[in-house]
Parts: structure tokens; sequence; C-alpha cells
């Protein structure tokens, strides 16, 4: 129980306010989704704020569900992948918002992953805004 404290503490003192580690599915990132949108209402969070974090939010989930590399199959069906491990947390700190998710992934995607990063690193946001742009179009590259 100490323990628990501990990290109680250890995230007000970092600003979160959402804290979530554990395998993930669907259903889960409806669950939190939902959890998510009451407490901006009742932080009574400007609407622009609001849905540009529930966005980041979806966007980083989705990343997990899709890639993380800690996953756990269906006895009857071990093609089908039902869930992935990974932590989300959201917050505020020094007046700005964050929402920070991360999972592990294959060591065979890390030069993709990392030269991609690298990329958009570089982009301003003129940059940024057409790459998110294309994007969209693009169908979920693997891995």
């Amino acid at each position: 129980m100490q323990r628990l404290k501990i990290l109680h503490d250890e995230m007000l003192t970092g600003g979160i306010s959402f804290c979530f580690t554990g395998y993930m599915s669907e259903e889960v990132v409806l669950g939190i989704g939902k959890a998510l949108r009451k407490k901006f209402a009742i932080d009574e969070l400007d609407k622009r704020t609001s849905m540009g974090m529930f966005s980041i939010f979806v966007e980083m989930v989705q990343n997990v569900v899709r890639y993380s590399a800690e996953n756990r199959t269906d006895d009857l069906d071990p093609v089908i992948i039902d869930l992935r491990y990974g932590v989300l947390s959201i917050g505020q700190q020094d007046g700005r918002y964050f929402v920070a998710c991360g999972n592990l992934i294959e060591e065979a995607h890390v030069p993709r992953l990392r030269d991609s990063l690298t990329h958009i690193k570089s982009l301003d946001k003129d940059g940024l805004k057409k790459l998110f742009r294309k994007s969209l179009q693009r169908e979920v590259p693997e891995g």
C-alpha cells in the first residue's frame, strides 16, 4: 500500500491527472475515452483544447493497440492479438496540458521508426500539417 501512495504522490507532483498502464483493447480505449471526455467537461476545458487533447489521446493509444510488442492472444485463435500492453498519462504542468503514451516495439521496426521520427522533428508547423494530411490518405504501416 505504501508503494501505491508513493506512486500517487509522484503522479500528483508531475501534474498527472490520469494514468493507465496495462493491456489495452478497443473496449478499454473506448472506456478511457468516455472518462476523459467527462473529466474535460468537469474541468470546463475549452472546446479547442479538449478536442486537441482527445485527438492526440486517440492517435497515441491507437499506436499502442496496433504496434505494441507486448501482447496477448486468444487461446482459441492464436492468430488474433486481443490485447496490447502500453502506458498512458495525461495531465497539466506549467500551465500546459500533455498526453504521454508508450509501448515496446519489435527491434526490427526501430530503424524505420527512428528515421520517421527524425524527419518529423525536422518539420516546421506547416510541414507537420502537410505530413498529417498526407498520413490520413495512407494505409496504416505494419509494425
